[in-house]
C-alpha cells in the first residue's frame, strides 16, 4: 500500500511537472508570436512617412490624446532644430517618465518617432548570476 501511494504521488508530479512544462511552452510561444508582430509594426513604421505616422496616431487616440503627443513631439523636435550639436537632444529614453506619459504610451508614438528617423537601441543585459 505504501509503495502504491508513492507511486501514485510520483505519477501526480510527473503530470503536474507536464502541464507547467506545458504551460511556459504555450507562454513562451505566445511571447515569440508577440515579438515577431512588434518587429514588424516597427520595421512598418520605420517605413513610413511622416504623414502616415501622423495619421496613424489621429486614427489611433482622442483628440485629447494626439494634442499631448504633439506637444512633446513638438518639444523634441525643437530642442534637435535649435541645438544639433548637442547629442543629449538626439536620444530619447524609452524609460523617460514624460515621454512614456505623453507619447509612447498612446497607439502611433513610437510609430512616429521610428517614422522620423529614430531608432531603438538594443542594450544587452548581462542576466549571469552573481
Amino acid at each position: 500500500a505504501e509503495e502504491r501511494r508513492a507511486e501514485e504521488e510520483k505519477k501526480q508530479k510527473e503530470l503536474e511537472r507536464k502541464r507547467e512544462l506545458e504551460l511556459e511552452r504555450k507562454r513562451y510561444e505566445e511571447q515569440k508570436i508577440k515579438l515577431k508582430k512588434e518587429a514588424e509594426r516597427r520595421k512598418k513604421a520605420q517605413e513610413m512617412s511622416s504623414s502616415e505616422a501622423l495619421q496613424l496616431m489621429r486614427d489611433s487616440n482622442n483628440e485629447y490624446q494626439v494634442s499631448r503627443m504633439l506637444m512633446t513631439l513638438r518639444t523634441l523636435i525643437a530642442n534637435i532644430v535649435n541645438d544639433p550639436g548637442v547629442k543629449m537632444y538626439r536620444r530619447i529614453r524609452q524609460a523617460n517618465k514624460h515621454v512614456q506619459s505623453e507619447l509612447l504610451r498612446y497607439p502611433g508614438g513610437e510609430d512616429f518617432l521610428l517614422a522620423i528617423g529614430f531608432r531603438l537601441k538594443r542594450i544587452k543585459v548581462d542576466d549571469k548570476e552573481p
